[in-house]
């Protein structure tokens, strides 16, 4: 990193703001090849040549002998982030639903929590084990109440059985399931199972603020605002990036772990069931932990080398930069074995969002067209799915959903199992294989046919079975699909939710409005920047 600043000299004139869901990076003139996010520029006496159209810019002031007055700069970058918070929700991806493998998560318009779905082992918080949202017929769920977590929440994320938040102080709290340290409390006990365990501690994080977390299957990370990465929880795969598979964050002298060896400073991460994804300031995506399907991308060379993992053993951290084609990384989604990337390339005629998935693809997740996995052989490079500028892209167990185009005018696509009717299609077409089934095989790529939503999605979140909007005309929340422990809110007694003469589903009844990413930025959210 060290390197990569002193490639500059003393001058920055243009700060680029968020565009769509992701960021306009700029080209360095004095690094080849290097594409830097805004975040990290130094100021200097050097104009930096933007290597695409210039969408949205803030002119750093300076002072009367014509220099970048570092100070101003420091506060316009600091509004700058105000406003992407404003516009987008949170600076590093989705932060107002977080959804678990049957449990759902919301952060209200207050900056409190409230959750329904699974309880046994406290993922909800409410210090018991009672699911939230499944009664019978003609008894509405009543609204969840809020957590008693002792702080207001800025983002949220939810594992398998637990759930993480970063809250306005920058401090990262969980609660859950806690047997494989996922939780970071120094023990394998659950938390917000009983009563007297919450609010739960502050993790260990090692002093520095928080700015994203990220909940996987049993394992956890946290990006800090110093731009690195810290993991604790199950490790099996090497999911937690530091060449070994000990579980870590199960006892007392393990918190708080030490920084992930990503190889430059980090500017969002994404967990998925055994492994973990980064996007780095040098504009690279970088994948660790198991890589059975390809979920890790198709950069390693596995015939050669000892298990399908990176991450597991000495040596393979930092990963090497996935070979993604031409283009800027906007934003990275883990989920299941699958992972995918929204990258901003010029495509036919003009430059555009696309998505590329790779990992595990046997309900067609990958929207590829096939049931074929991706990234499991050396040199594979997943192809591009073209969704009109895409905004904002989910991988989760079995399915992918993505948000086409940006702004407030969007909808949302889903694609591959859809069994529980977690696709919101009225249908259960991923259950059947192409090769079985060849008339049916056009179900394996994205949809024409946008989701009934009743409006236009700002945030989509998913869990193993079921699959959740927050809508921009009324910041509602709508989700469908599995519902056996009420993790979508309805008073439906049917196991599924998202036949076609369901949709478009009702709000959840959460007796308040959800953050949302396209809420104005919250007093107390600002005030804490």
């Amino acid at each position: 990193m060290s390197n990569f600043r002193s490639g500059f000299q003393t001058r920055l004139e243009i700060l680029i703001k968020c565009i769509s869901f992701g960021i306009i990076w700029l080209h360095s003139t004095t690094v080849e090849s290097a594409w830097i996010h805004p975040h990290y520029l130094p100021l200097g006496h050097r104009t930096l040549n933007l290597g695409r159209p210039l969408l949205n810019a803030t002119v750093l002031p300076k002072d009367e002998s014509g220099r970048a007055n570092e100070g101003d700069g420091k506060e316009a970058l600091e509004n700058s982030r105000r406003s992407i918070l404003g516009d987008f929700g949170c600076e590093a991806g989705p932060c107002s639903v977080g959804a678990g493998r049957e449990h759902t998560c919301v952060v209200d318009t207050d900056l409190n929590v409230r959750c329904f779905g699974r309880a046994d082992r406290g993922q909800l918080g409410y210090e018991n084990t009672r699911a939230i949202g499944r009664t019978e017929i003609g008894n509405p769920m009543p609204p969840p109440g809020t957590l008693i977590l002792g702080l207001q929440v800025m983002q949220i994320d939810a594992g398998g059985s637990h759930t993480c938040v970063v809250t306005t102080s920058k401090s990262v709290r969980c609660w859950g399931a806690g047997s494989s340290g996922q939780l970071g409390y120094g023990n394998s006990h659950d938390v917000g199972a009983s009563g007297g365990t919450m609010p739960p501690a502050d993790v260990s994080i090692g002093g520095v603020a928080a700015r994203q977390v990220a909940a996987g299957e049993s394992h956890t990370c946290v990006l800090l605002e110093s731009d690195v990465v810290r993991c604790w929880g199950e490790n099996d795969f090497g999911q937690l990036g530091y060449g070994h598979k000990k579980t870590i964050g199960d006892e007392f002298w393990e918190m708080p772990p030490v920084d992930v060896d990503v190889g430059a400073a980090v500017v969002q991460i994404s967990a998925g069931t055994h492994h973990t994804c980064a996007i780095t300031v040098l504009g690279g995506v970088v994948c660790w932990g198991d890589a059975t399907f390809g979920q890790v991308g198709p950069t390693y060379d596995f015939t050669t080398t000892d298990g399908a993992a990176v991450g597991d053993e000495p040596g393979e951290m930092p990963p090497a930069p996935l070979h993604l084609g031409e283009g800027q990384p906007l934003q990275v989604s883990a989920g299941g074995n699958h992972t995918c990337v929204i990258m901003y390339r010029f495509h036919y005629d003009r430059y555009q969002n696309t998505v590329q998935c790779f990992g595990r693809n046997q309900y067609g997740q990958l929207g590829t067209g096939t049931n074929e996995n991706i990234g499991d052989d050396w040199g594979e490079m997943p192809p591009m799915v073209v969704l009109a500028d895409a905004s904002q892209v989910l991988a989760a167990p079995y399915k992918t959903c993505a948000i086409r185009g940006g702004g407030h005018e969007g909808d949302m696509l889903c694609w591959g199992l859809g069994a529980w009717h977690q696709l919101g299609d009225g249908s259960a077409w991923g259950l059947i294989e192409p090769e079985v089934y060849p008339t049916y095989f056009n179900l394996y790529t994205p949809p024409d046919k946008a989701v009934d939503l009743g409006g236009h999605p700002v945030e989509i979140a998913g869990g193993m079975s079921h699959t959740c909007a927050v809508l921009h005309e009324d910041h509602s929340l709508r989700c469908f699909g599995r519902n056996t422990f009420g993790q979508v809110g309805y008073d439906w007694v049917d196991y599924s939710i998202g036949h076609e003469v369901d949709m478009p589903v009702p709000a959840v009844n959460i007796d308040s409005s959800v953050l949302g990413t396209s809420v104005p930025c919250h007093e107390e959210l600002c005030s804490s920047q």
